[in-house]
């Protein structure tokens, strides 16, 4: 099966209860678990959907800083494609742009260099280099080229026998040339040990499986996606012991491949670099062809808003890509079993944090579009709340114990249809989606006089430990 397909079955008791798998799916579980595939299941009716990996998955949910939790990165791109759909958002401008861009995955490519910018000067085999906060370092120059693959291999999940450094040292300036070679078939890599800050994976092979190191293209998008994640979000690519010195956004990535002019305009949609070079077959790195299914789970950049790293939003993609107004999408945040808050979906706060049963008793029944809950009950008010076919989103699926995954689905399934992700499902309400601004009009009117604590922010936190300090800081050790 091509990567990123999608499997059909019955939804026979048995399947069902073995989703609380793709649910909790964890680095002491079997690697060779079939359930490990599965990035995605669709339950409508009496048939499962089983979307199975594609090859930017281990990009999208490793690699890009998520600590191989398949958590952001993930729980927003599946979300969003829900919602995307719910829209109707299919222009043909979306649809072109995640073809065009897909196209990348044919080029033929023999190296990927990284080009970090770094104050750094060469003497009687010392290396000295500065930090963004001023701090001067000097180690042997073998220490430095051990340490630049360390930090790469931490920030791109590439194994460390792939990975060749080399300096251009210039005072007041200079540079480091990371370059990565083409994962080799006949070649035994050696498996390393995760750093302790990237959750519970324990090893490389933990989280990949059996899977092959990640082809030259899934790291070079992975390379400049991270470098792209400044301020706020700074990624751990600038937190390692060398490129903590590297100033943000001056990274360069650049692909060796005879493909350059042929694939130019996906090229400069993924604002990747190309330089001519000549290979034979053996020095190819080629990625595996996606399935045309792929699209259905696909990170909601891939179809329009690629080269903005944590930016990115689905309100982005509609505007440039939408044929109609963005609408004012209203979320039902629960907050816990008792207290909820209104929001405007990627926009402002309608509500602070007041009692569930007051706030769903005050707007018009079928008022939210969108339902956002952290558990896996489903409160009667909250889902009477919802329009429908409006959306459930669990962010924070914990009922993984067999008895308390199959209640949640017997009662997800009355609801409608039902998605399972890595602690995450999504809900499609029975019934036709249709936005109603008259709705949200009146909707405003009936929440004026309501009262409430000050609206809380939300953290993410789904309880599951993926959203402790996981940042990688210069001096850590594994």
């Amino acid at each position: 099966m091509n990567q990123g397909g999608v499997v059909l079955t019955d939804a026979t008791p048995d399947t069902l209860s073995s989703l609380v798998r793709v649910a909790k799916m964890k680095p002491e579980h079997a690697i060779d678990d079939p359930m490990r595939r599965i990035k995605l299941a669709v339950v409508h009716g009496q048939e499962v959907m089983l979307l199975t990996k594609g090859a930017l998955d281990d990009n999208d949910h490793f690699a890009l800083g998520d600590y191989g939790n398949e958590y952001g990165e993930y729980r927003w791109g599946v979300f969003s494609r829900f919602i995307q759909r719910m829209l109707r958002n299919d222009a043909p401008r979306v649809t072109k742009y995640f073809r065009d861009q897909s196209n990348l995955f044919r080029l033929p490519v023999s190296e990927v260099t990284v080009e970090l910018q770094l104050d750094h000067e060469i003497a009687d085999g010392r290396v000295r280099y500065q930090l963004r906060d001023g701090k001067r370092v000097e180690v042997s120059k073998q220490e430095f080229e051990r340490l630049v693959v360390e930090d790469m291999r931490f920030a791109l999940a590439v194994h460390s026998e792939r990975i060749v450094v080399q300096s251009v040292p210039r005072k007041g300036g200079g540079k480091v040339l990371v370059k990565i070679s083409p994962t080799l078939a006949a070649k035994q890599y050696d498996d390393y040990i995760i750093h302790k800050k990237q959750g519970g994976w324990k090893a490389w092979s933990s989280y990949f499986g059996n899977a092959e190191g990640q082809p030259l293209i899934v790291v070079a998008q992975t390379a400049r996606e991270k470098s792209l994640m400044v301020d706020d979000d700074l990624s751990d690519f600038y937190m390692g012991k060398v490129t903590s010195g590297v100033p943000e956004k001056s990274v360069r990535v650049t692909l060796h491949s005879s493909g350059c002019a042929e694939f130019k305009e996906s090229l400069e949609m993924h604002q990747l670099d190309c330089a001519a070079s000549n290979f034979t077959t053996d020095d190819l790195s080629v990625t595996a062809p996606q399935s045309p299914f792929y699209e259905l789970a696909a990170k909601e950049k891939l179809s329009g808003d690629l080269g903005a790293a944590a930016e990115s939003s689905l309100k982005r993609i509609y505007l440039k890509t939408g044929t109609h107004k963005w609408p004012n999408l209203v979320n039902l945040h629960v907050l816990s079993v008792e207290s909820a808050q209104l929001e405007i979906f990627e926009g402002q706060g309608l509500t602070g944090e007041v009692g569930l049963k007051e706030l769903t008793g005050s707007i018009p029944k079928g008022a939210a579009d969108i339902l956002h809950i952290h558990t896996c009950a489903l409160p009667a008010t909250a889902v009477d709340a919802l329009t429908p076919g409006g959306l459930i989103l669990v962010e924070g699926l914990t009922c993984t114990d067999s008895g308390g995954f199959n209640r949640f689905m017997e009662k997800a399934r009355a609801i409608g249809a039902v998605a399972i992700g890595r602690r995450i499902a999504v809900i499609i309400k029975d019934g036709v989606y249709r936005h109603d601004p008259n709705l949200f009009m009146r909707t405003l009117e009936k929440i004026k006089g309501l009262r409430g604590r000050p609206r809380r922010e939300d953290d993410g936190d789904d309880g599951d430990g993926a959203d402790e300090d996981h940042t990688y800081r210069p001096g850590d050790e594994i």
